[in-house]
């Protein structure tokens, strides 16, 4: 759908514009959000919180950019802001005590292991490495536009990059870790 056309029917407070619009773009800003935040919960209220800010700022809107981009800069605004507002975020990976693991789990186990290997390890990146790892790999934005999106310039981020890098090469075992050759 025609992003333009979409706005315009926001706009006109056309609800059904709103559902079009989370079918669009809801699920790739959870998942951006679920990267950022500490638990589901937090990724969720994110999101609720980027939609809100999103319609009470429109107006403001002037399509200098695409509207994913324009939703991911608020996306990323809440969960700093959310970020400032805690004190520190909490992450554990052993299981409720008492929980068996099914034997049959071995591939999925290992699947989920993995899974949160890297996402211990995320958190334990400070915020703006773990954003600049995120932005780069996961929503495979080009180094300019992550500059842009942090307020910085490019050469500060290809740096958070090389340094995320090798943080993670020490958290991540080097079979699990994505980023372990990749160049900027």
């Amino acid at each position: 759908m025609n992003e333009d056309l979409l706005l315009q029917r926001i706009r006109d407070h056309d609800p059904t514009a709103w559902d079009t619009l989370v079918e669009l773009v809801g699920d790739r800003l959870f998942r951006a959000a679920c990267l950022f935040c500490a638990s589901e919960s937090d990724a969720e209220n994110a999101v609720q919180e980027t939609f809100y800010r999103f319609a009470k700022t429109l107006s403001h809107f002037r399509n200098d950019s695409a509207l994913y981009t324009w939703l991911y800069g608020i996306l990323f605004n809440v969960v700093r802001q959310h970020r400032r507002d805690k004190s520190r975020l909490f992450f554990t990976e052993d299981p409720p005590e008492g929980e068996a693991v099914p034997a049959e789990a071995g591939v999925a186990l290992d699947t989920e292991t993995a899974a949160h290997a890297l996402d211990h390890a995320l958190h334990q990146l400070t915020p703006e490495h773990r954003m600049v790892l995120i932005l780069r790999y996961y929503e495979q934005l080009p180094v300019n536009e992550i500059a842009r999106q942090m307020r910085c310039n490019a050469g500060t981020v290809k740096s958070r990059l090389f340094h995320a890098r090798q943080q993670m090469s020490v958290l991540v075992p080097q079979s699990l870790n994505p980023f372990a050759s990749e160049r900027t």
